[in-house]
């Protein structure tokens, strides 16, 4: 019976969750201790990469082969995202708290090295929220200014444009697809759809992450952003609604296929496994993950399974 590994971070607990996703059903295995508040993580082949979102901000990597964590002191206070390049050189890290972005080198073993990178567009409104290399370029969003920073690579790190979203849409996570970027904004709930072209990145639209029908209260948000690797469906989750909303990409215009309940409250992230056979949901308020099954055709997902667990956060797997 083939599984794969699922590493779930938390907002409360000391250290990271570690399941087996076995035939669409969640069973626990060993985790990790040590990582106190690990709101945050991504992978990259055997290691695991997370943020400490404590005052004093650590970020570490975490060796499943043999087990071991390196941990590193990052300025400012409460490091909310991070992310690892494609070719495994480089670490990205957001700080939510202080509106820090900062770019770490990675050693040839998997652990943290220097830091190579520092910027904050605002000291007093900023609070940078996600960070991605892709391609030649890196991709920053600042959910206090509503900006989305686009910088060249080439040469260093040099800011080549800057997309202003305006006041009160807060821009939070970003998903890519060829030529196309999509940013899922909390406080407006929305996703847009940006056309990414040589040092310029242009605002194609936006959809509303909820259906006419139904009302944005002032309670709900935006908050995870995930797209299938053929590029045609998009899966982004509400929080307070409680729900996750579908939508078809189609050369960077969306349609709204399907908008169901997260079943739990607060779904803070969401995941595809290996296969895009099921679509997994952190629900940190129910304490609980859900797992539906998906259609690869239609890209809509139905409900089929949970696990409870203390305030999961964040959902990677192999």
């Amino acid at each position: 019976m083939k599984s794969q590994n699922v590493y779930i971070g938390n907002s409360s607990c000391n250290g990271v969750y570690h399941y087996k996703l076995v035939q669409g059903s969640l069973i626990s295995f060993n985790g990790f201790d040590g990582v106190e508040k690990c709101t945050y993580l991504c992978k990259s082949r055997n290691i695991i990469y997370g943020v400490i979102e404590q005052p004093e901000g650590q970020i570490f990597s975490y060796n499943t082969d043999n087990n071991t964590i390196n941990k590193v002191q990052v300025e400012g206070n409460g490091p909310c995202h991070i992310s690892v390049s494609d070719d495994r050189n480089y670490l990205c890290v957001s700080n939510y708290t202080d509106g820090l972005k900062q770019i770490f080198k990675i050693k040839l073993d998997g652990t943290i090295g220097e830091r190579i990178f520092r910027d904050v567009q605002d000291t007093k409104i900023s609070h940078a929220h996600f960070m991605k290399i892709y391609k030649k370029y890196l991709y920053s969003v600042d959910l206090g200014t509503g900006c989305l920073d686009m910088y060249n690579l080439e040469y260093g790190v040099k800011l080549v444009d800057r997309v202003n979203f305006g006041d009160k849409i807060e821009p939070r996570h970003l998903c890519f697809f060829g030529d196309y970027l999509f940013a899922v904004t909390e406080k407006s709930c929305r996703i847009y759809s940006l056309k990414l072209e040589e040092k310029k990145i242009s605002i194609m639209g936006y959809k509303d992450l909820l259906p006419d029908c139904i009302k944005t209260e002032k309670n709900y948000t935006g908050c995870a952003v995930k797209i299938s690797r053929d590029g045609k469906y998009i899966y982004t989750t509400i929080r307070e609604h409680n729900s996750i909303s579908v939508f078809k990409n189609t050369n960077g215009i969306l349609k709204l296929v399907q908008n169901v309940s997260s079943s739990g409250e607060l779904p803070w992230d969401i995941s595809l496994d290996s296969k895009e056979k099921y679509v997994l949901i952190a629900n940190a308020s129910s304490n609980e993950v859900c797992v539906y099954k998906r259609n690869k055709y239609t890209g809509k997902i139905k409900f089929y399974s949970k696990s409870n667990m203390k305030a999961p956060s964040c959902i990677v797997l192999d």
